[in-house]
């Protein structure tokens, strides 16, 4: 199992790297092997060994839980899917969510900003529930 896992963390963060303006950074400060994944400076998932966990503003966090999206909410706008169960498609879903937000705010703030980032189109390719495309949409509202 922990192989298993193990190449589901790679497969997850070889995804996330194509993203525009994604960078790694390694930390074990939390738990030994964890990588959180900036955009534009600001984390918005980590990828831990059994786990991936993203910051999701406002109402974001409780609506991916309710959907499904992921297991539980944590701190400050962080919620956790577990690995043991969960897909990779599913943690990959729930980091691009997290992605698109973060991108969408700083669209908001800087109009030059992710101009590759279609996010209408990002988000029609998730398959998500109307009330998260919403909520991800409103990121982006000045």
């Amino acid at each position: 199992m922990a192989r298993e896992l193990t190449e589901r963390t790679a497969s997850i963060l070889d995804s996330a790297s194509t993203w525009e303006g994604v960078r790694r950074v390694v930390r074990s400060e939390r738990r030994h092997g964890t990588t959180t994944l900036r955009v534009d400076g600001r984390a918005f998932g980590r990828v831990e060994t059994d786990g991936v966990e993203a910051c999701l503003p406002g109402k974001l966090p409780r609506t991916v839980v309710r959907h499904g999206l992921a297991d539980a909410e944590l701190e400050a706008g962080w919620t956790r899917l577990d690995l043991d169960d969960a897909s990779v498609h599913d943690a990959v879903v729930l980091l691009r969510v997290a992605y698109l937000s973060h991108v969408a705010r700083t669209q908001r703030n800087r109009a030059d900003a992710f101009q590759s980032v279609d996010l209408d189109a990002a988000l029609d390719e998730l398959d998500l529930s109307p009330g998260t495309i919403h909520l991800v949409r409103e990121q982006a509202r000045p």
